[in-house]
């Protein structure tokens, strides 16, 4: 009996170390060598002329790029994801998955820069590639995987080469931040679909082989809070704690004078 627990526990654990989570980039995938397939970069327009600017910036750092547009959010301001299949490292000039398996879904999503997380706990990496749950929240676009093409990069077709647009106004909570965009290929797993192949702006790790994608771009917030609602939060905050009070008197009195307490109903 001891002896098949312990089997079943070594199985388990050996499943787990196996185990991709399917919102998830992990090194094993990058090795497998699915990673730098595509030409990905930035532009950004206003709608006043939705001329679109390719975002050039190389640092990570707020305010290093004065050239280069900010979006705002009092601005009407769009973002737009461009990406190219060019370096196919699958079978025949075909799209390089991870274990092989089959594309379903490329999404373009913006993602929160190492130097934007570290000033805020809750979002900091806790891998060596970002959890999309935790530091690429934003989604500017996806689409289903079309099984119908050859996914050749000598022969651009629907997958192969595209753009996702996104009207920044519809982002909700965006901060002071630099970002970097990645595009996620999902693909049918073993038990449901998982992340198969993955490229970026943000800087490479590997000094011996930098990025050509590397872009960032700079978010700023405006609006924030407005006077008015500090001033209703304050009179809230005080309304609260003042009629606490007035009841706890007014129970008080009540119950001396009749021997119950107040109802309300």
């Amino acid at each position: 009996m001891k002896a098949a627990l312990a089997l079943l526990a070594v199985l388990a654990a050996v499943n787990l170390a196996s185990a991709v989570r399917k919102d998830e980039v992990t090194l094993t995938m990058v090795n497998a060598g699915t990673t730098g397939q595509f030409r990905l970069s930035m532009s950004t327009a206003n709608a006043n002329n939705m001329t679109f600017e390719r975002v050039t910036c190389q640092s990570e750092v707020l305010n290093d790029c004065p050239q280069q547009r900010v979006l705002k959010d009092d601005q009407n301001d769009f973002i737009r994801v461009n990406f190219t299949l060019f370096n196919a490292k699958g079978p025949n000039g075909t799209l390089a998955t991870f274990r092989g398996l089959t594309p379903i879904r490329i999404e373009a999503r913006l993602c929160y820069t190492l130097t934007s997380a570290t000033d805020r706990a809750w979002r900091k990496k806790n891998k060596a590639y970002p959890r999309l749950s935790q530091n690429c929240p934003r989604l500017v676009g996806k689409r289903d995987w079309n099984a119908a093409s050859t996914g050749n990069a000598t022969q651009l077709g629907l997958d192969n080469s595209g753009s996702f647009t996104k009207d920044f106004n519809t982002f909700d909570e965006i901060p002071d931040a630099t970002w970097f965009a990645s595009l996620w290929v999902y693909c049918n797993g073993p038990t449901e679909e998982q992340l198969c192949a993955y490229v970026s702006t943000e800087k490479s790790t590997n000094t011996s082989a930098p990025n050509p994608n590397q872009a960032y771009m700079q978010t700023q917030v405006v609006m924030g809070v407005t006077t008015g609602m500090k001033i209703a939060c304050g009179i809230m905050s005080a309304v609260g704690p003042l009629f606490f009070v007035i009841f706890f008197i007014a129970d008080n009195l009540h119950y001396k004078k009749t021997g119950k307490p107040i109802h309300w109903f």
